[in-house]
């Protein structure tokens, strides 16, 4: 789709891998975090304050997806609980085009 993209797959919060992040960041001008939890106190927070902390050459724009601040009603599979949460690929490309344009 005319992007060029980097996933960087962080697999733990805890010890969080910030100098990878970091890495990977300088390298980019837009910064999407996805998860399948909450994006208060979650790894899109913990991104954000690793980005707020950073010293980098060009601005960046920064978006967390995830569960927003609300109990998620519904029941199902969890890919029908992340398409009502729109945790779905196709918001993702939808975000980074918005972020990128």
């Amino acid at each position: 789709q005319g992007k060029e993209v980097a996933i960087l797959h962080v697999h733990t919060i805890k010890p969080l891998d910030e100098a990878t992040i970091l890495q990977y960041a300088a390298q980019v001008p837009v910064i999407v975090t996805i998860e399948e939890n909450t994006i208060f106190g979650g790894f899109g927070g913990a991104v954000a304050e690793i980005m707020a902390e950073a010293t980098f050459d060009q601005v960046k724009r920064f978006k967390r997806i995830g569960i927003q601040d609300q109990f998620p009603h519904g029941y199902g599979s969890q890919s029908s609980q992340m398409k009502s949460l729109a945790i779905t690929t196709e918001n993702l490309l939808k975000t980074i085009h918005r972020l990128s344009a």
